[in-house]
This record gives C-alpha cells, structure tokens and sequence, in this order.
C-alpha cells in the first residue's frame, strides 16, 4: 500500500511538473500597478504633444481603471527549445464577472531590456492602458530574449515572435481563470504592431492561422510601418549602438 501511495504522489508530481513546462503556462504573474482613467490621462498628457493627446482625449471612453499584472510564462526559443520570457497583461478593474475581448499589441524595434512593455515604460506600454482603459484585455509581449527572458533577441525572427505572442495569450487566458480576476475574454482577439511589431503580428496571424487557439478567435489584423532596409539602415543603426559604449572606453583611456 505504502509502495502504491508513493507511486501514486510521484506520477501526480510528474504530470505537475510537465504541466508547468506547457507552452503558455505562468511561471510568476506579479500584480505591478493600478491606474484610473484619470491617472493614465495624466500621465499621457504629460509625456505627450498636444496634438497627439487631444486625439486619444477626443476618441476615448476612459471607462474602466487598469490593473497592470507582469507574467513570466513558458514558451520556445528560436530553436525551439523551452525557455521563459515575459509581457504585461492590463486588465480592465471590473466590479463583476465580464466578457471582454482581447488586444494584442506587439512592440516596435527596442535595443534595451529596461525598455519593454512590461516594465511600464515608453510607448509601448502606453498603448495597453489606453486600450484597457476603453474594455479589452491588453496583452503585450517583451519577445523572446528580452525583458526578464534569457538569452538573445532574434530581431524579426518569424517563428520566436509568433511563439512569444502566442504562448502570451495562452498565460493571459489561464490568468483570467482567477476567479478574482473578473475581467474574463470573450473569444474575440485583435491584433497590432508597429515597426518590429508590424512584423510580429503578421508572423503571429500566420501561425495562428495554421494552428488557432480553441478559446480565441482572430478577427482583425493592424499592422503599421514594418522595419525596413534590414540590411543597410537596420543594421548601421545597431552596429553604431554596439560601438558607442566602445569608443567611450577608448575615448576615457586617452
């Protein structure tokens, strides 16, 4: 009986154990800020022209306050391989249980973990306050190798791009099955991105296209100003990047 009871708890822990190694599955989901309309408002006026914020203040509802939750969560690298990554998912703070549809913004070309969409700086994370603010449920992406994951960014790489949108819908969607989360997804997924991220969400249609999600269901594609001139501007802009920090080396030896 004793040998049964062992066998039992260890083929439960190894089903644990592979169920947390999922794609998609949440390694640690931290609950990182709360701003009302108001706030975001606030903040947005600050930091942006006038013209720019007379746009956002005239074509929003600025209905609901936000929660910010960082989630680090299991996908595949671009080999292939299990690796983590992280994103930030907004969710719009709803007294009651209600269906909402979800956005997936993808982000533009950023050099610098510091940076990324779930370390609420920049552009970037602005978009999901502003789009959870109005009712959906943000999700948005760090890509793999950035952020809090290991190893190397693969600029505009089709496959870890897709893999990293995905598998970050996929923790958004388990995350809501917190029953005091009452922001809950209604099936309907809208995607977006600009620069780099025009790339990445047309990579993430095509995989989702192949292979769709069973609780989400794709309705709209906006892609703006994908990078270009990967091999003359692109690469230019990032080997100068590379090098300043040398040439300030050299240049504090002299």
């Amino acid at each position: 009986m004793k040998k049964f009871t062992f066998l039992f708890l260890i083929s439960i822990l190894v089903c644990q154990i592979n169920l947390f190694a999922q794609r998609g599955t949440i390694v640690n989901a931290i609950p990182v800020a709360t701003l009302t309309p108001a706030q975001i408002m606030q903040g947005l006026q600050i930091n942006m022209d006038e013209t720019s914020f007379a746009l956002i203040d005239n074509f929003t509802y600025k209905k609901y306050s936000v929660n910010a939750v960082k989630v680090i969560y299991n996908t595949i690298d671009g080999k292939g391989n299990p690796t983590i990554a992280s994103g930030v998912v907004f969710l719009p703070a709803v007294q009651n249980e209600t269906y909402l549809p979800v956005f997936s913004y993808l982000h533009g070309t950023l050099t610098r973990d510091a940076d990324v969409p779930s370390n609420l700086v920049g552009i970037e994370s602005t978009i999901g306050w502003i789009m959870s603010m109005d009712g959906y449920i943000s999700v948005l992406p760090d890509y793999i190798g950035l952020g809090e994951g290991p190893g190397i960014h693969l600029y505009t790489h089709s496959e870890s791009e897709a893999s990293a949108s995905i598998d970050l819908l996929k923790a958004a969607t388990l995350l809501c099955l917190n029953p005091l989360i009452k922001s809950k997804p209604d099936g309907n997924l809208y995607l977006s991105g600009y620069s780099q991220g025009a790339h990445a969400a047309l990579a993430t249609q095509m995989e989702l296209e192949a292979k769709p999600l069973p609780n989400l269901t794709l309705q709209k594609t906006v892609a703006g100003s994908g990078a270009y001139s990967l091999s003359y501007i692109q690469k230019n802009f990032i080997l100068i990047i590379l090098l300043i920090p040398t040439l300030h080396s050299c240049l504090i030896c002299f």
